[in-house]
């Protein structure tokens, strides 16, 4: 199997200096793995079975009996500390949380490892009208990282969250002021970025419990999961608000494409051929916003296509700091609502269609926004705010 391209990451010298690690790709974003590559020329070589959505500084080990490196398993967004053997090819984590880690170095015995941690703490907040001045924090534990990985309404007016609250990233859901908070997914695996339906029946969601990152159904007790997908690299899931379509983005090659799927299961439909990410679907269920590279260029904007695929009807260039987040319409379907976040403090802005200055519509003075949902009603707000920092850590006798 040829591996085109290499992945940004520092390489690994062999100590003879005869051939070199680094992470690579095959024709998927979110299919990353190692090999070995000689100096001198030749084939590159595997060194494991597993496969990551991203894979950065591998460290050889003294005795180079293994590599150290950081990576992030199908979804998931931090990437944690990982051992591999070498040449056996077996992998374990050395850590297991929702920081990142990166700069990975070794000491001379190699018995402790030294990397930059970083760690993003995050927690709900209801914002009534989008007012800052009037939001409430509804939950308290910042390490639980609430919303962090994705948060939506119910009909009924409860949030559903991602949180690493019991120990593992699952699902959960409480009332809008954060009372009677309720566990929905259990077991191996994460679990992130819900999307209810408008009847409140179905929840869809991204789940890594089989190994790879695929889109989940499920009742909103969490009873009946059932499996959606099987592509391995599925993002962004959002139900259409006639519940009978789930859009989502697919990064099961090199070019990511927005696909939609019948609810109830069947088989996918590929919406663009160029690349597209991050799609939001307008209030009436007649338009896509997507985020999509412009032509010979890094640089991204906003397309608005028809639901069902076609030739753009609207092209937008917004500020876009955070490819995380994709543009939300807003409740009556005017305009899109993006994040920007000059001097680090995030805050929401309104674009309307019809052109015209933003309005900005949340003014926060401090703390970053991960993540927001407007209630299904268009009144209430729920945003994850939290911080980022960045320190250098040592894990000892780690092997």
């Amino acid at each position: 199997m040829p591996y085109p391209y290499s992945v940004l990451s520092r390489l690994a010298w062999s100590s003879d200096g005869k051939t070199i690690i680094l992470a690579a790709a095959s024709g998927s974003l979110g299919r990353v793995t190692l090999v070995e590559v000689p100096v001198a020329g030749g084939p590159e070589k595997r060194l494991t079975a597993r496969e990551w959505n991203d894979v950065r500084d591998p460290v050889w080990l003294a005795d180079g009996s293994g590599l150290v490196f950081a990576a992030a398993e199908p979804g998931s967004s931090s990437n944690q500390l990982w051992l591999l053997s070498y040449p056996g090819g077996q992998a374990r984590r050395v850590t297991n949380d929702l920081s990142s880690y990166a700069d990975i170095s070794l000491t001379a015995d190699s018995n402790t490892i030294s990397a930059t941690q970083f760690e993003t703490l995050s927690t709900l907040w209801t914002v009534p009208g989008g007012k800052a001045a009037i939001a409430r924090q509804i939950t308290s534990g910042d390490k639980d990282y609430d919303g962090l990985e994705g948060l939506a309404w119910t009909p009924d007016g409860r949030i559903v969250f991602a949180s690493n609250r019991g120990g593992n990233l699952d699902l959960w859901t409480s009332d809008a002021d954060g009372a009677n908070p309720k566990q929905l997914t259990f077991g191996p695996g994460s679990n992130s970025s819900p999307s209810v339906s408008s009847d409140g029946r179905t929840i869809v969601f991204v789940s890594s419990r089989t190994g790879s990152s695929c889109l989940w159904k499920m009742d909103p007790s969490g009873a009946n999961p059932v499996q959606l997908t099987r592509g391995g690299a599925e993002a962004g899931p959002q139900i259409s608000p006639d519940g009978k379509s789930v859009v989502y983005e697919s990064w099961a090659t090199v070019t990511p494409t927005v696909w939609k799927l019948p609810l109830q299961g069947g088989e996918p439909i590929q919406i663009t051929q160029d690349a597209a990410f991050l799609a939001s679907i307008s209030p009436d269920g007649q338009l896509l916003a997507l985020m999509k590279g412009r032509q010979g260029s890094t640089d991204f904007h906003i397309s608005i296509i028809p639901f069902g695929g076609g030739p753009p009807v609207k092209e937008l260039d917004l500020p876009l700091p955070n490819f995380a987040l994709p543009p939300a319409w807003s409740p009556d379907g005017r305009g899109l609502i993006y994040l920007d976040s000059p001097a680090g403090v995030g805050n929401l802005w309104l674009q309307p269609l019809a052109g015209g200055t933003p309005k900005q519509l949340t003014n926060f003075t401090s703390a970053q926004i991960y993540g927001f949902a407007w209630s299904q009603d268009g009144k209430p707000l729920a945003v994850a705010r939290g911080t980022t920092s960045s320190d250098v850590v040592l894990i000892t006798n780690f092997r």
